[in-house]
């Protein structure tokens, strides 16, 4: 409890705090955020076809909890404070060194979606010509519009917040991952019929990660049972529903 009390403090900016990594499972926490259909938040609970195989994997380490829901921005801070366990986050540059990445969930890509009638954007250059583009902040689509020289951005602190701006027309378009534009939508109660989705301009990879501080004891476990799961079956049949074709 006083480990947990003092990374709230330190993720509140109530000052700084000192503590030691965690040295066994009660110590680690878990965290991630709603990124539809892989995640879904259930009363502040993450809950969805990832979060499950991640139970699989928890359970196996000796690590039994809830999954709160958390922006994403809070994840990655909270991440580098350490003792945390994070998902799902693509892989890139900027996040490659500052985390262990323990197995990669599934692969997906990142798209521009627009509303009909207007066209669809298949590349980063037909969208830097648009007026506006809502983007999750500080997300991995964030993080690659800002290296491709994007000025044009939007930013929200959810994927329903840019659902909801493209809807009400007040971006042109929203970029994120491919598999997550319908089922979210359709999650707020939105036409996911009007969706016209781009091509993917980046394929990604998607992982669970965790902080420089989780011992490798936990993370071998966690590793070996996602390949039991992987070998027997279970992950596909977990994940048949959601994978992006391909």
């Amino acid at each position: 409890m006083k480990i947990w009390f003092r990374r709230l403090c330190v993720a509140a900016g109530l000052g700084a705090a000192v503590w030691s990594a965690p040295s066994n499972a009660q110590d680690v926490q878990v965290n991630s955020y709603a990124l539809q259909p892989m995640t879904v938040e259930n009363n502040g609970v993450i809950e969805g076809p990832v979060a499950q195989l991640v139970h699989e994997m928890l359970k196996a380490a000796g690590v039994d909890q809830q999954i709160p829901a958390v922006p994403v921005a809070r994840l990655l801070a909270t991440m580098e404070q350490g003792g945390i366990i994070g998902f799902p986050l693509a892989r890139n540059p900027e996040r490659e060194p500052k985390y262990q990445w323990i197995v990669q969930a599934y692969k997906d890509g990142f798209s521009f979606a627009t509303i009909a009638p207007d066209a669809a954007v298949d590349s980063f250059e037909d969208a830097q010509k648009l007026t506006a583009v809502t983007v999750n902040n500080n997300s991995a689509p964030f993080n690659m519009l800002n290296r491709n020289g994007f000025t044009n951005l939007d930013i929200a602190n959810s994927e329903q917040l840019n659902a909801a701006k493209l809807y009400a027309g007040n971006v042109d378009a929203w970029f994120s991952v491919a598999s997550g534009f319908k089922p979210i939508a359709t999650s707020q109660g939105l036409d996911a019929g009007k969706l016209v989705i781009g091509k993917p301009v980046q394929d990604i990879s998607v992982w669970v990660v965790g902080s420089k501080d989780i011992p490798a004891e936990i993370v071998e476990k966690m590793r070996a049972r996602f390949d039991e799961m992987v070998k027997s079956g279970e992950y596909d049949a977990i994940m048949k529903d959601v994978l992006p074709p391909g």
